[in-house]
């Protein structure tokens, strides 16, 4: 005699009631860009910086005047990031009226995706730095009162630990005079700082004020 095992479908279970599997919480979709926002590698360069987009990785400069399909990129990792690490709020928006902010974009162009004849590229990763200014004393050490900020940085979880961020270390070293990123710091972005001995990693002063601090509100 054979037996139903529990786990056969109930017929008097509707299939409207089965859990969705397409739940938007639990699942990645990248937007995609036309070729048309991509210039060739071999000379396009970002802002006035000499250095080389094939060089430093980065693919798109993203500022208050560009096209809207590469601030929505934007926004949609910026989502994203919010989501895995539990922020109250986005920290980018496709309307954001900040004049001064600076974002970038990563774009796999190994992986397009061709349709009416027209080839899209997946945006892969991106961050956004902002322009502080502080008149509050005393400062964290090694803090200037005016200087550009990384505020976020997100990749998708299969492009981690590829070097992106690694060949890009130099334009921002090169466009920003340092990289100095806001806290908190995700266990990679740490990691990442201290390798490259980023601000807070800089000197014994900085570390001993961000050990302090992590202590704190451990």
């Amino acid at each position: 005699m054979k037996l139903k095992a529990n786990f056969l479908v109930n017929k008097s279970i509707k299939s409207d009631r089965w859990p969705d599997y397409t739940d938007d919480r639990y699942q990645i979709r990248l937007p995609y860009l036309s070729e048309k926002f991509l210039v060739p590698t071999s000379s396009q360069r970002i802002l006035t910086g000499s250095a080389l987009i094939s060089v430093c990785s980065i693919d798109l400069f993203v500022t208050q005047q560009s096209a809207q399909p590469l601030r929505r990129a934007v926004e949609q990792l910026a989502r994203y990031f919010r989501r895995e690490f539990h922020y109250d709020f986005c920290q980018y928006s496709a309307d954001d009226d900040d004049p001064d902010h600076r974002a970038y974009l990563w774009i796999d162009r190994y992986e397009p995706q061709y349709r009416c004849h027209t080839c899209f590229y997946p945006v892969i990763g991106a961050c956004c730095f902002r322009h502080r200014r502080y008149d509050e004393h005393p400062l964290p050490p090694g803090i200037p009162p005016d200087h550009y900020a990384l505020q976020w940085i997100w990749f998708h979880p299969y492009q981690r630990n590829q070097g992106h961020l690694t060949k890009a270390l130099p334009y921002f070293q090169e466009q920003f005079s340092r990289l100095i990123a806001e806290p908190p710091f995700s266990p990679a972005m740490d990691a990442f700082l201290k390798k490259h001995h980023c601000w807070p990693y800089e000197n014994d002063e900085q570390r001993t004020w961000i050990y302090s601090r992590t202590t704190s509100h451990a």
